[in-house]
């Protein structure tokens, strides 16, 4: 064996070592356990409560918001209240570890 390939293994289970550590033991972050854990899909098919015209929600996502919980979804709702003036109307599909729930959008609130 030479130096080379016993550096290399040395450096392979150390990293090894660190992801072992990072999925278990670490907080929520980049290569964590809960970071796959955690995996949620919304999908959104709201119209203008107004003139009923299909509302494109990527126009409107604020990009850097992921609308991961039912919190967050009654947020970007209220951001088309507030900022864009659109009272949503539809359905917002949202999937996470408990399933798949249906929430209805009336008036831009979330009827629950």
């Amino acid at each position: 064996m030479t130096l080379a390939f016993v550096a290399k293994a040395a450096l392979l289970a150390a990293f090894i070592g660190y992801l072992g550590y990072a999925a278990v033991c670490a907080r929520p972050r980049f290569l964590s356990w809960p970071m796959f854990t955690r995996i949620t899909f919304t999908r959104f098919q709201l119209s203008n409560g107004a003139d009923g015209e299909p509302i494109d929600h990527w126009r409107h996502l604020v990009t850097f918001d992921s609308y991961h919980d039912i919190g967050t979804v009654d947020e970007f709702l209220g951001y088309l209240r507030d900022v864009h003036g659109i009272y949503a109307e539809g359905i917002v599909t949202y999937v996470d570890t408990d399933g798949v729930h249906a929430l209805e959008v009336c008036d831009g609130e979330l009827d629950l």
